[in-house]
């Protein structure tokens, strides 16, 4: 009981300390972004308002799940910011039915995925990339999020590698293609075992699927 005891503490310590850090940085960014709007940088205080916009999601909605159509406006807020980064490199097309944006997705589904794209996507590829986001009607009420990009694709072997940790690895294990691990099983545990992530390399035209 003691042990219990101990180990409830440390988890509401970390909880308190997982929720100060994001609202300290949050303010900082506002501060930022002012800031650049006094000395004229639009750029700057876009890039910080699109930040501050993307905790704010994070550390308002408590709730696993959101709507597809919330899920996008804040997907577009994190392509704006790879648009600075990355100076127009790459084109993003959303191509959602309007039956598909109430639906309901888990919170933060998309922007680690599309992270995907930019992490194996520009590793070579000195071209314009594409990226697109559609939705699918599945059996019954099921549905699929597609993400396609035209980029360097995944090596066969790394594959293989993220389709088994997948199945097989734990969050906490830490190391590589966490946030892809991460969506995988909050969405296993949200939906059920039937509902997963499935990763391919594009066999027409390049990219990963």
């Amino acid at each position: 009981e003691t042990e219990m005891s101990l180990r409830q503490k440390d988890i509401e310590l970390k909880v308190l300390q997982s929720q100060i850090n994001p609202h300290f940085l949050y303010n900082s960014l506002e501060t930022i972004r002012g800031m650049a709007l006094e000395n004229e940088q639009e750029n700057i205080a876009i890039m910080s308002s699109s930040l501050g916009k993307l905790l704010r999601y994070n550390l308002r909605n408590t709730s696993p799940t959101v709507s597809l159509q919330e899920e996008m406006k804040f997907s577009e807020m994190y392509l704006q910011i790879q648009k600075f980064r990355f100076d127009n490199r790459f084109e993003c097309e959303f191509n959602i039915p309007n039956w598909a944006k109430k639906l309901t997705v888990v919170k933060f589904t998309l922007q680690p995925l599309l992270e995907n794209c930019f992490l194996h996507g520009f590793r070579s590829n000195p071209n314009m990339i594409k990226i697109d986001i559609s939705v699918h009607k599945d059996t019954g009420t099921s549905f699929i999020i597609e993400i396609r990009d035209t980029g360097d694709g995944i090596s066969e072997e790394e594959l293989r590698n993220i389709l088994f940790n997948l199945k097989h690895r734990e969050i906490t294990d830490g190391g590589t293609s966490i946030g892809i691990i991460n969506v995988h099983q909050r969405i296993v545990k949200s939906f059920g075992s039937e509902y997963e992530i499935q990763l391919t390399n594009n066999l027409i035209g390049g990219g990963t699927v």
